[in-house]
């Protein structure tokens, strides 16, 4: 298992290196998922421990919290954008719902799953569980951001320049760094002791949804100091 999953985490930061200098949104994530599944193909036997969709859910889960501030919460009021996501999203549910259900005869949860927008940390978790079954869930999630990605890319073209990543305040003594490590730390302890006791309940993604709850209001609540994830 160790070096299996050593052989795909080098696999992975390869194509993602690859995916970075391709300049393509999310390359990334789209080169370190291309390397791995062509590994798959030729028939190289990959793997990643159980405790990683944890790690996995709760940087994910901090990371999207990160992004919520005041000011997007206030561009959010308008309910006009609020009307419009909700009406694209519903016809997007509905149009691939049916498409899974009637025409590729999935089961209901099954379909619900595939279709819902956003559902890949919760089709992951159901991964080590259901086997094959949520292999096709993870299938239909990829090939709509795939999609998704190149109508971004021939919309907005290729990425110009790299993002700058956010750095973390530092004081003179170099405290706030380390203050920022320390509040992740407290932020993913706590995301992670809810997220056993939501395990309990069965809740897909338990261990995402505290980290993003818990992030987002860290982020409130520091204000002038958004938390950097």
């Amino acid at each position: 298992m160790l070096r299996n999953f050593a052989i795909t985490l080098l696999l992975a930061c390869a194509g993602s290196a690859l995916g970075y200098l391709s300049g393509l949104p999310l390359g990334q994530l789209l080169g370190a998922a291309g390397l791995v599944l062509i590994a798959c193909r030729f028939g190289l036997v990959l793997a990643t421990p159980p405790a990683a969709i944890v790690v996995i859910q709760l940087i994910l889960g901090a990371s999207v919290g990160a992004l919520l501030n005041a000011e997007m919460l206030k561009g959010m009021a308008d309910l006009t954008i609020l009307a419009g996501l909700l009406i694209c999203m519903s016809a997007q549910l509905a149009a691939g719902f049916t498409w899974l259900y009637r025409v590729e005869k999935w089961s209901p949860a099954e379909s619900l799953l595939g279709a819902v927008p956003g559902a890949m940390a919760a089709v992951m978790t159901l991964t080590g569980e259901e086997g094959r079954t949520s292999a096709k869930m993870v299938f239909a999630h990829m090939v709509r951001m795939i999609a998704l990605l190149v109508a971004v890319f021939l919309i907005a073209g290729p990425q110009e320049a790299p993002q700058e990543i956010a750095a973390l305040p530092d004081g003179p003594d170099g405290t706030g760094v380390w203050a920022g490590y320390a509040s992740f730390l407290l932020l993913a302890a706590g995301a992670y002791a809810a997220g056993r006791a939501l395990e309990r309940f069965a809740m897909p993604a338990p261990y995402m949804v505290p980290g993003l709850i818990l992030a987002a209001g860290a982020n409130l609540w520091l204000g002038s100091e958004p938390l950097v994830v």
